[in-house]
């Protein structure tokens, strides 16, 4: 039977070609799916094509040229078609026939319109209208642009004066002089006048630099007023801490990250290729700087000009502040190299040039792991019941701190919920002393509170990892929903590892010794084989229900059975029966401590922590990883920690203003 094509998405479906815009569908399939997101009126532009990856055709026409909407909302149209390259933009688009559409219906019920993706003007044929508006905008527009000029010009007066009577670092200013540098406050919001108050006390310390912005002590926790008060402005909290500095970079938007570096291409070398992606390469690289003795090992992350798109995206997100966490890879830097392509692929690196037989790579720069992913470990190694935890709560905790929306303090700015739409086993990878570190940002998206996630496509991530509502296309566009989907993969991981790892009582694997567990298979690898399609993980998952089997030594074991409980709990058909990732890590930890590891355990030796497990909420500072102590000590009460689980005696965790808040799993 021939097989049809469709357009496709270039950015959802690694098997779309990005010339032709088209994707060849598995064989059997004759419709392809089409969703169109309205931009205002009757007018829609084009969010999703692919083919048609669902056994129901009910709702599909069994002629050409027609495309059947089977789901609607006040945002988007999702239709399906029939045919060969059928699902183009300017289709018709009809109801089904018998009223069968659910949702609210877009269409005029006395007669079928054709959704138009060309925008229509009211003011194309009325020239006196289009006039009539534009002027009166045009007008607004200018007094709001001179408006803004005269407070921006009043504030840089206020701001050279002040900042020229801190040159001598005295903090002591004539009232005249006060009265004058201070009038600007009265322009800008409440929160914002503590940043210039006239009753600030004369003997307080508090200086005034004559730098390139100025720094204050009065500032709200709110840093993005304060950059509105002065370029790069900083606000002293209690003892020396300081609101981070806002820098612009050379380049990609948003600001520097802590400790950022850039034109790394300077310092920075290629050695060896270590993977291809479908977004790039992966090289081990070698990083030199001058206030390190020795050089050291990174992980070079290589775009090809054509998906600049997609560095872009990932380095916003390791951008975001309060990223920094033990088990979410470490980010270095960024650069845009040049390469001669004619000195082989490693060869003429410069961050500028131009030439016939140049090429544009874009780096991002972070942390060489050298054992490699989880994938890449547990396929040649058995774990023993300590490192096989220690691993599952590291990746547990790192999900939760992704998911988690930080509140801005005194001293961080606000973190918003990440969501990671890829987590699977392959990206986890593994420090040294088994610490696992989340990597592979490409695909997460942002969760902030009050910014809409209409715009997030449909079907992202690896198809033996997608939830069941991802593979049946029924999810739902809310923060909860696309954080449950990651915890659903989190659930598969996790029996990756139990099927890889020995019991509490069972004597540690050694590499000498001949394996004793099976082999490494995949999540439903055992099921569908290999390399399934989706309309087989659509029926396998979505519409039978089907989970990787637990293993039969696990039946036995009370270990292995409470820790299969939380795993049943993660990957619950029902996205909203779920636990969380934070509720995970918590379960893992109580389990560590209820089944510790034996004696002999390789996990004993690594770094203890105590019984009480902490999420950091700072980004500057340490977070002890996961190990098993003989005698665990109660934990020292931080006000930079809150606890993962709720702390069993009387005196809580203190709050106030410098303490981030608690978060709730």
């Amino acid at each position: 039977m021939d097989r049809i094509s469709c357009f496709c998405t270039p950015r959802e479906n690694h098997y779309c070609d990005l010339t032709t815009r088209k994707m060849l569908c598995d064989p059997g399939q004759q419709h392809c799916l089409l969703v169109l997101k309205r931009i205002g009126g009757e007018n829609y532009q084009t969010q999703f094509q692919g083919c048609w990856n669902w056994t129901i055709t009910q709702t599909c026409p069994s002629e050409p040229g027609v495309c059947y909407n089977f789901r609607s909302n006040d945002d988007f149209v999702t239709c399906c078609c029939k045919g060969d390259s059928c699902n183009e933009p300017t289709i018709p688009v009809k109801r089904i026939p018998g009223d069968q559409v659910t949702g609210p219906d877009p269409y005029n019920r006395t007669h079928e319109k054709t959704i138009s993706t060309r925008p229509l003007s009211p003011f194309s044929n009325n020239p006196t209208l289009f006039y009539a508006v534009a002027l009166p905008l045009l007008l607004l527009v200018l007094l709001i642009v001179v408006f803004i000029f005269i407070i921006l010009r009043r504030y840089r007066q206020a701001a050279h004066t002040l900042g020229s009577a801190g040159v001598g670092g005295s903090s002591k200013l004539s009232s005249e002089k006060q009265k004058s540098l201070f009038r600007c406050h009265n322009f800008f919001p409440p929160s914002l006048k503590m940043c210039f108050s006239k009753n600030r006390p004369t003997n307080d310390g508090y200086q005034f630099g004559a730098t390139d912005g100025l720094l204050c002590r009065s500032c709200p926790p709110n840093g993005t007023p304060c950059v509105v008060c002065g370029k790069c402005l900083l606000a002293q909290t209690g003892g020396s801490q300081l609101v981070p500095q806002l820098t612009r970079p050379l380049l990609g938007g948003g600001w520097l990250a802590e400790d950022e570096l850039e034109e790394l291409s300077q310092i920075c070398t290629k050695v060896r290729i270590c993977s291809r992606g479908r977004f790039g390469e992966v090289w081990l690289g070698r990083l030199t700087q001058s206030d390190h003795e020795t050089a050291r090992d990174v992980a070079i992350k290589v775009f090809p000009a054509a998906e600049k798109k997609s560095w872009e995206a990932e380095l916003e997100l390791y951008r975001l502040p309060q990223l920094k966490h033990p088990n979410i890879l470490h980010y270095i830097g960024v650069d845009k190299v040049t390469r001669d392509s004619t000195e082989g692929e490693a060869g003429s690196d410069r961050a500028c040039g131009s030439g016939e037989n140049s090429v544009i790579e874009y780096w991002l720069v972070t942390d060489y792991l050298p054992l490699g992913s989880v994938y890449d470990y547990i396929r040649v190694k058995e774990l023993s019941w300590g490192q096989m935890l220690r691993i599952a709560a590291g990746m547990a905790r790192g999900l939760s701190y992704l998911h988690t929306e930080l509140p801005r303090t005194a001293s961080q700015f606000p973190k918003p919920s990440i969501a990671h739409r890829d987590f699977k086993s392959r990206n986890v990878l593994l420090k040294s002393d088994l610490t696992a570190c989340i990597s592979d940002l490409g695909l997460a998206t942002r969760l902030e509170t009050g910014r809409g996630i209409g715009d997030a496509h449909l079907q992202v991530g690896t198809g033996r990892y997608m939830a069941p509502e991802v593979l049946d296309g029924a999810i739902q566009f809310t923060r909860d929903a696309f954080l449950r989907i990651d915890v659903y993969a989190l659930g598969l991981v996790i029996w990756e590892l139990m099927t890889r790892a020995h019991g509490p009582r069972d004597p540690p694997p050694d590499d000498d010794t001949t394996p004793c567990l099976p082999p490494y298979m995949a999540p439903f690898e055992a099921e569908l084989g290999p390399a399934p399609s989706m309309e087989q993980l659509q029926l396998c998952v979505a519409k039978l229900k089907k989970r990787p089997e637990p293993s039969p030594r696990w039946e036995n074991d009370q270990a292995f059975t409470q820790l299969w409980e939380t795993v049943q709990d993660s990957w619950d058909h029902d996205a909203e029966a779920r636990i969380t990732a934070g509720c995970i890590a918590g379960r893992i930890q109580n389990l560590s401590q209820k089944h510790p590891p034996s004696p002999d355990d390789p996990a004993r030796l690594l770094p203890s922590l105590s019984s009480t497990s902490s999420i950091n909420t700072s980004a500057s500072s340490a977070f002890s990883t996961l190990g098993f102590a003989q005698t665990p000590s109660a934990p020292k009460q931080s006000p930079d920690f809150v606890p993962l689980l709720a702390l069993p005696s009387s005196d809580p965790v203190a709050s106030n203003a410098d303490q981030a808040a608690v978060i709730v799993v």
